[in-house]
């Protein structure tokens, strides 16, 4: 079906329940291949079908999580510093209480319950970021 479709040949990717990269790179490649999968679920026996929504989550899933793999590769370069953390994180807060939208309790859509989700295992992670000593630089 990707020859048929001119669809790149790459296998889809598994999600590892470990690494929180795996599902940004396994709904990047279903995203992929999507015209190819389609094609191929009346062919087997698996009754699956992804609606026309589902897809739109899958899209809207990609782009709040690229923000954390852009702030992963960031903080993992050989020039990143721990001091580096502090103004990472509350970009990305800043950036997930944005899209939460106005009220946690109101998530219309996956985007802003993922938002507001992954807003809340940020702060209770990261709570007392501002005040770890290990992280803010002090003058001897």
């Amino acid at each position: 079906m990707q020859d048929t479709h001119n669809i790149a040949n790459h296998v889809l990717i598994q999600d590892i329940s470990t690494r929180w990269d795996s599902t940004l790179q396994a709904l990047r490649r279903l995203l992929e291949q999507r015209v190819a999968v389609q094609a191929c679920l009346p062919r087997i026996t698996c009754k699956a079908e992804l609606t026309t929504e589902e897809w739109i989550m899958m899209e809207k899933v990609v782009n709040i999580l690229r923000y954390f793999e852009e702030a992963t590769k960031s903080i993992s370069k050989s020039t990143a510093t721990l001091s580096d953390a502090i103004p990472l994180i509350n970009s990305l807060r800043k950036l997930l209480e944005n899209m939460r939208g106005s009220s946690p309790r109101e998530e219309e859509n996956i985007s802003q319950k993922l938002a507001g989700d992954l807003l809340m295992a940020l702060n209770e992670r990261f709570e007392d970021l501002e005040n770890e000593d290990i992280l803010l630089s002090h003058n001897a």
